[in-house]
């Protein structure tokens, strides 16, 4: 009896595990679960790239280029550079004054930049400095000549004169004529004239030339109270009073003084010297003889 059961137990258990008879299914064995996708793995970060270098500093000096009066000196903020023309270099950038100077010529004066890299150009056409007569008289309204041109009565100044020596000459009637040399330079000239004494009488010659239709002879015009008088060793020599004479003119700057017979011819004089005041003085004296008349 024991066996029997132990039997039946055995197969009931077998039928259970075997799971025959139950009605029920065995169960399904657990799925795997899916694998999870791993992350790639990070790039390995680059190498870190240096630091580019900074900037270089902007420039601190400029330059200087000066052009115009050959041979001026240019002068920067007091210091002499050198002559024009010229270029200078490594000049520390600022505002400086500029001098450029050449003796005879007005200076330039003005104030520059100069800009870090940069070059500052300038021109630098110096004005010459021209001289002048400042003349005077102790008789005003004289007649003032130079270089045979008239300039006006005194007192009277002549501006923009080159340097050089002049032939100045100045007159009023009755009285001697003044002729002298001026040296004029760059500075104003003063020159002070005085008179003589009025002419008290007429007695007065100059060496001429009396010109022909065709060719000339040289001999003395003579002016006395009587008249005038040409003396020469040629035939046409004369002897002329002034209530006979016409015309007595002198035109200065062609050099001739001419001298007309009432109702008759015309002579004409001219200086045969480097003098060429000396028709002037005559025509001068005679004129301020016959006005005292």
């Amino acid at each position: 009896m024991r066996l029997a059961a132990s039997a039946v137990l055995f197969l009931l258990g077998v039928g259970t595990l075997a799971g025959c008879g139950s009605g029920e299914e065995a169960p399904a064995p657990a799925e795997e679960a899916a694998p999870i996708d791993e992350a790639p793995p990070a790039p390995e970060p680059e190498p870190a790239r240096p630091a580019p270098p900074p900037p270089p500093p902007p420039p601190t000096t400029g330059s200087l280029h000066v052009e115009g009066t050959d041979g001026a000196g240019v002068l920067l903020d007091g210091r002499r550079l050198g002559t024009v023309p010229g270029a200078w270099e490594d000049l520390d950038a600022g505002v400086y004054p500029v001098r450029v100077e050449k003796e005879g010529f007005h200076p330039l004066e003005v104030d520059i930049t100069i800009r870090g890299g940069r070059t500052r150009s300038l021109a630098a056409d110096l004005i010459e400095m021209l001289g002048s007569i400042t003349v005077e008289s102790d008789v005003a309204g004289a007649n003032v000549f130079l270089n045979r041109n008239f300039k006006g009565n005194t007192p009277v100044t002549i501006s923009d004169l080159r340097p050089g020596e002049y032939n100045l000459t100045v007159s009023v009637a009755g009285r001697d004529v003044v002729s002298r040399k001026v040296e004029v330079g760059r500075r104003p000239v003063p020159v002070r004239v005085e008179f003589g004494d009025p002419v008290a009488a007429l007695a007065v010659r100059v060496v001429v030339v009396h010109k022909h239709r065709f060719g000339s002879c040289e001999g003395t015009l003579v002016a006395t109270p009587q008249g005038f008088d040409y003396q020469t060793d040629h035939k046409d020599a004369f002897q002329l009073s002034f209530a006979e004479t016409e015309r007595f003119e002198l035109d200065y700057l062609q050099n001739n003084l001419r001298l007309k017979v009432r109702g008759g011819r015309t002579y004409n004089f001219e200086s045969p010297s480097e003098d060429l005041d000396s028709l002037f003085v005559f025509h001068r004296d005679v004129m301020a003889f016959r006005e005292r008349e």
